[in-house]
């Protein structure tokens, strides 16, 4: 099971800003120390060796937010800004809502844009439904949907206690809206739960990637994908993957090019 780093280690600094790390309160743990030694050496400019501690610590099976945070930003200072962009979308699967890695993620993409000229038309323009899923969490998405789906029932038996007339009426529209809102929750929570089940979602890493027509590295080139370009894994094979980019277009990258989400 994954497990989080306490509390009191959260860093939410913006991109450019130093980080600076609050006093540990279990400095004895070895993922605690990691993590102190990650700060120290970001905050020295040391940001090959605050990466190298950062990875140690997710190779013991932490999740958290706030260590993707820091890794992303680590990324960035040292120019690896597919991998930047893969770290800071990690946070977010973990916490939607999580506004500096939001804005770095923003950041990071702007800076992309501005290197690569020659993109593919439509690769990177994710669905509606993506969008709207992605502003959701799992949990808050069942949160929203219980919340929507008691307050309509709260409002239908109110409308059975009153008499007919402009409040009941009034009433009646409002819990049919409560309904359709909790309905269109529960969508949005099958959806978010079907997309981290099936876990296809990635981030291209490095800076450029050739596209293969198939899982060999003789196989002919279709076209080249760059750092921070989101696709979607459909198939593996040994040591690559078969991806799908957003306009549809399809092909064979090494797996260690892409970092799933």
């Amino acid at each position: 099971m994954a497990r989080r780093l306490p509390r009191t280690l959260g860093l939410f600094l913006l991109l450019l800003a130093p980080l600076t790390a609050p006093a540990v309160a279990q400095a004895d743990r070895p993922a605690d120390r990691l993590f102190q030694e990650a700060n120290r050496a970001y905050t020295s400019g040391k940001y090959k060796e605050a990466v190298e501690r950062y990875e140690q610590i997710l190779g013991r099976g932490i999740q958290d937010e706030r260590l993707y945070y820091n890794l992303g930003n680590a990324y960035f200072r040292e120019g690896k800004l597919g991998r930047a962009i893969w770290a800071y979308e990690k946070a977010l699967r973990l916490v939607p809502d999580h506004p500096e890695a939001r804005h770095n993620l923003q950041i990071a993409r702007q800076t992309v844009t501005s290197r690569v000229h020659d993109r593919i038309v439509g690769a990177q323009t994710p669905s509606r439904w993506q969008r709207l899923v992605g502003l959701f969490s799992v949990s808050s998405a069942a949160v929203w949907f219980f919340c929507f789906w008691f307050a309509a029932f709260g409002v239908a038996l109110w409308v059975l206690l009153l008499r007919p007339g402009v409040l009941r009426a009034s009433l009646i529209g409002l819990a049919i809206l409560l309904l359709l809102l909790s309905l269109g929750l529960g969508w949005v929570y099958k959806e978010r739960t079907a997309m981290e089940d099936s876990a296809h979602d990635a981030i291209v890493l490095n800076d450029e990637v050739p596209v293969r027509e198939g899982p060999q590295g003789m196989a002919k080139k279709s076209f080249v994908i760059h750092a921070g370009l989101r696709v979607q894994i459909t198939t593996r094979d040994d040591q690559w993957v078969k991806i799908r980019l957003a306009n549809g277009l399809e092909g064979w990258v090494r797996a260690r090019s892409v970092g799933e989400l």
